[in-house]
């Protein structure tokens, strides 16, 4: 998955991206985490680097107006849990089960965006983080609790931050986002 420290660095750089990470728990063993990373073309091609350089662990994807970045891993409840296969879990997340048919997924965003705090201290990088945000998006066949916001349909739980929020240490997340989700 990607890395907090690749987001907190180009967030330093440029400011001007998009993340948006999903935990979609498909079955009653089984789980896709898929992490989405998007720039425009302009503030891509200040890092100088080919797509696939800027996207090691995923599938990039450049067009004239932007760039994006898709990393999926999958597998079983046990092995994201144990954080074994394709599943390496950043400091700040954690994915347990709770009893046979649902799974509580912690992500501590104070952790996960703590390199971040401080950067907004420039005006101009401030302005630039406007209409930016950082996504996490849990589903699953029911969201039982959660301390985000809950779709519609009852089957997915988000939490949405603003950039500018996570630069600024009055306004930088301090809670956790936590998830119970009941499996398919």
């Amino acid at each position: 998955m990607f890395r907090a420290a690749l987001f907190s660095s180009l967030l330093l750089l440029t400011g001007c991206i998009d993340v948006d990470m999903m935990f979609d728990f498909t079955g009653s063993n089984a789980g896709t985490a898929t992490a989405e990373m998007r720039m425009s073309r302009e503030t891509f091609d200040m890092f100088g680097q080919s797509p696939e350089a800027m996207c090691e662990d995923g599938v990039p994807s450049l067009s004239d107006t932007e760039f994006l970045c898709v990393v999926t891993s999958s597998g079983t409840i046990d092995e994201i849990v144990s954080g074994e296969g394709e599943f390496e879990m950043e400091e700040g997340m954690t994915i347990e089960r709770v009893g046979s048919d649902q799974v509580r997924v912690t992500v501590d965003l104070a952790v996960l965006t703590k390199d971040a705090a401080g950067a907004g201290d420039d005006a101009e990088m401030r302005e630039m983080l406007v209409g930016h945000n950082f996504v996490f998006r849990v589903r699953g066949a029911e969201i039982v609790e959660t301390t985000g916001d809950v779709s519609d349909d009852g089957t997915t739980a988000m939490v949405s931050i603003p950039l500018v929020d996570l630069v600024d240490p009055a306004t930088a997340p301090k809670d956790a986002f936590v998830t119970l989700v009941q499996l398919p």
